[in-house]
């Protein structure tokens, strides 16, 4: 009997902006400093429903974003300070940091 067929690869992805000027190449890495709420549900979402995947946003200076944009996988993380729920400090900011870093691994649409 043939192997099992693999998992789907999700038809959509968390997307975290960038300005253009921060584009990845394949294979490149950067590192990041997630500390606002919206960037730890981000995360959250990409780790526990797409596989570690997100797409880098290219923004272009209050012009929309580039629509083909390159797609990362997280290599590894580390949360600082964080304990399990999130703590608003008042202006978006919280109670802890995740260290990650991507590597871009091919582009998307």
């Amino acid at each position: 009997t043939p192997p099992p067929p693999p998992p789907p690869i999700p038809a959509t992805i968390p997307i975290l902006p960038f300005p253009f000027t921060d584009i990845l190449l394949q294979g490149q890495r950067k590192q990041l400093n997630l500390y606002e709420q919206r960037f730890h549900s981000l995360f959250s979402d990409a780790m526990t429903d797409h596989h570690g995947m997100v797409g880098m946003g290219l923004l272009l200076g209050g012009k929309g974003m580039i629509t083909t944009m390159p797609l990362c996988e997280v290599e590894s993380f580390t949360r600082f300070g964080q304990q399990e729920d999130w703590v608003d400090n008042g202006n978006g900011m919280g109670n802890g940091s995740i260290f990650v870093t991507i590597r871009a691994v091919g582009r998307a649409r």
